[in-house]
């Protein structure tokens, strides 16, 4: 009787095992394919842009923006077609390409002025009605910290 009962909790206990390990073999190993926020679609024009670094931070408001000239425009299409127009690294460039998201990532894919290259940026991003929210990190390795506000026109 004794053996009986061993056995048995040994057969429950590896029919919870074999369980585990078809559910672990069972799960989906394909990539998560790129999903589509059509809440992005439209044009977007840069009304808010701060930053918080190790050695400087600070902000501008849509009027700072405005009165030093700063141009970031992003527009996204329903086939998933991206354009960036932007002053942000001197002259204004026009940088067309894709964009997707997964989750709360942005992927844009842009074209470099001038060239064939192509880049990809990802922000962290939520949209709320009109407002569009940007954070990222920046490329320079320093550990600033952007933060971008865009309304929908």
């Amino acid at each position: 009787m004794y053996l009986q009962k061993q056995l048995q909790a040994i057969a429950v206990l590896l029919s919870g095992i074999f369980l585990g390990i078809l559910l672990i073999c069972c799960k989906d190993d394909t990539p998560t394919e790129p999903q589509y926020d059509f809440n992005l679609v439209g044009n977007w024009k840069v009304n808010a842009l701060n930053w918080d670094g190790s050695t400087d931070s600070g902000s501008y408001n849509q009027r700072q923006l405005d009165s030093v000239g700063v141009v970031w425009n992003l527009n996204f299409e329903s086939d998933n077609t991206a354009e960036q127009i932007t002053n942000l690294s001197g002259l204004t460039t026009s940088q067309s390409g894709t964009w997707s998201n997964t989750g709360n990532k942005l992927m844009l894919n842009l074209k470099a002025p001038n060239s064939n290259e192509t880049g990809t940026m990802v922000y962290t991003y939520t949209v709320e009605d009109n407002l569009l929210k940007l954070n990222w990190l920046s490329l320079l390795g320093d550990g600033t910290i952007f933060d971008a506000e865009f309304t929908k026109q």
